[in-house]
């Protein structure tokens, strides 16, 4: 294997994003078997040519996926519309990168024909397949999001384990690619966990832009925007927040207004919790549609 901070150097240059530096450093480093990504054309001819020198392979798929943006969450789109032809003008391909032709073609075969044997080559845990059968349904029929069913099966108080915040990235950082089955999976903390270590071997500063952002509290909506906060307390159902705290959001709206303006969250349950001025009341958050994630 040749230099690991040459590799990931070049490999940023390439202007992608952190999911897909992600990936194929975990596929390059053998962690990971193999990995689904959707490209930017721009860097695609550079990045096949960059992957062939350092021995990786990438095979395209035979379809192209329109996807629909999800509402308010900065640009992500996490629902497919539909499948078209690999020539049609609309939708993207999908490309399988791996440390052969033949594991990459095995992704490509699996993929969209058998959905536990494609979680076995990108690496993700049993449970975490079992949870996403079990929930596409539900999550479909809204914008295919699992973010609020993996809340759903999390029985234990808050703090969860940081390393299974996969809601953090949506603020550009996540150590895992799959929803998790739980946010206190033991087998999603596990990988989390030996992905991170891969990448402080590459670039220490890279590997804790990770940690910065899972280890915080996220309001999440499914509509309304989505919100992070850095540096918070939680005592008992009070979660305080202020002059020290820093706040992200997707969306610029009245939810993040309030938030600015709060200092605290009372906690009646991880989908009824209040943002409060003081003991003042701004706003409550309620139903189905929202949760109130806490890391540490």
């Amino acid at each position: 294997m040749k230099d690991k901070k040459g590799f990931f150097d070049e490999l940023k240059s390439l202007r992608l994003g952190c999911d897909a530096i992600k990936d194929i450093v975990l596929v390059y480093d053998g962690v990971k078997p193999s990995t689904r990504l959707m490209l930017p054309q721009y860097s695609l001819k550079s990045l096949q040519e960059f992957l062939v020198r350092y021995g990786l392979c990438i095979i395209r798929s035979d379809y192209k996926v329109v996807t629909k943006k999800d509402r308010s969450k900065g640009g992500w789109g996490n629902k497919i519309l539909r499948i078209v032809d690999a020539n049609s003008d609309e939708g993207e391909p999908s490309y399988y990168i791996a440390k052969s032709d033949e594991i990459a073609k095995e992704a490509k075969t699996a993929d969209f024909v058998d959905p536990d044997e494609f979680g076995q080559t990108l690496g993700y845990p049993i449970c975490c397949q079992e949870f996403f059968k079990k929930y596409f349904p539900l999550a479909n029929e809204k914008q295919c999001d699992f973010v609020l069913y993996t809340l759903k099966e999390t029985k234990e108080d808050y703090p969860y384990d940081l390393y299974n915040n996969n809601a953090s990235r949506y603020f550009g950082y996540s150590l895992l690619s799959h929803f998790p089955c739980s946010f206190n999976c033991k087998e999603s903390s596990k990988l989390a966990r030996s992905y991170y270590k891969v990448f402080e071997r590459y670039s220490p500063s890279w590997a804790n832009n990770f940690i910065y952002c899972q280890q915080s509290a996220i309001i999440y909506t499914e509509y309304g925007g989505i919100f992070l906060i850095k540096n918070f307390e939680l005592n008992g159902d009070i979660l305080r927040y202020g002059k020290s705290s820093r706040l992200y959001s997707t969306i610029t709206n009245k939810n993040l207004e309030l938030l600015s303006r709060g200092n605290n969250i009372l906690i009646k349950s991880k989908n009824n919790f209040s943002i409060r001025q003081g003991d003042r009341l701004l706003k409550t958050f309620k139903g189905e549609n929202v949760g109130l994630l806490v890391f540490g």
